[in-house]
């Protein structure tokens, strides 16, 4: 599914689609996903109510205040969202992930590979 893009001048590749139904979405690490998730449950926000009021983001810490994970909300909501990689070659390291993006504006249904 590896699709590769040029940005300037840097290389994007197409590493996968993450689906989204809360229009939100919680970036962890995964060993945090399930306190991270759960905390944003237990915070009592509803999501349609944040959408409405305009909450686009917020940082999740754990007891310590350290940061445990972003939730961001998705631009118009709710699809299936693109996810990109740009890869460093670190010599002897090899190559490596350097950045991760998510384009969520403008949304796949309004683009034309649904519509083809």
């Amino acid at each position: 599914m590896t699709k590769t893009t040029r940005d300037d001048n840097r290389e994007w590749r197409t590493i996968g689609e993450v689906c989204v139904d809360s229009g939100h979405l919680i970036i962890s690490d995964p060993c945090r996903a399930e306190k991270a998730s759960n905390q944003w449950i237990d915070n009592d926000l509803d999501l349609n109510e944040c959408a409405k009021n305009g909450i686009r983001d917020w940082e999740l810490t754990n007891d310590h205040d350290c940061p445990v994970a972003v939730v961001v909300q998705t631009g118009l909501g709710d699809g299936i969202y693109k996810v990109e990689a740009r890869y460093e070659n670190l010599g002897e390291w090899g190559e490596r992930v350097a950045e991760v993006r998510i384009k969520f504006l403008p949304h796949p249904y309004f683009t034309d590979e649904v519509a083809a």
